[in-house]
């Protein structure tokens, strides 16, 4: 059975990927009640687009990254997500520097490699430090 689905995959019949997320609530900012929906597992032309210091290739990669957001122009009025056409010049600077920080944090915080102790109980990681002596 498992070589069947295995097989099905291949052929592509297996399930369409997953859409990862964190939600960044954005009271801190002085947002309140104003929150997005952003993607984490996005490919990594995309994360190398997010990271550039080109300002259209970090838009372009945030029309990727946010899933959704509740945010409003001082109308009221919902202000569309970057996919749906909000210019970056649009877009209040203080909010965006505060989901680049806090989507930074939190996509380093779910991608992190997880540490090991070592014998003296000091954060490691299982690559660094010398290996077990042989039993």
């Amino acid at each position: 059975m498992l070589e069947q689905e295995t097989a099905a995959r291949r052929n592509g019949l297996g399930a369409p990927m997953p859409i990862k997320t964190v939600e960044v609530l954005c009271d801190d900012a002085g947002y309140p009640g104003w929150h997005a929906s952003l993607r984490t597992n996005v490919r990594s032309s995309t994360w190398d687009d997010f990271i550039s210091s080109d300002v259209e290739k970090f838009w372009r990669s945030l029309e990727r990254i946010v899933v959704a957001w509740n945010f409003a122009d001082e109308d009221g009025a919902p202000l569309p997500t970057p996919a749906e056409g909000l210019k970056w010049q649009e877009m209040p600077f203080d909010l965006a520097q505060f989901l680049v920080r806090r989507y930074i944090d939190e996509f380093n915080r779910l991608t992190a490699v997880p540490k090991a102790s070592d014998s003296d109980s000091a954060p490691t990681s299982r690559t660094s430090g010398d290996p077990a002596p042989a039993g």
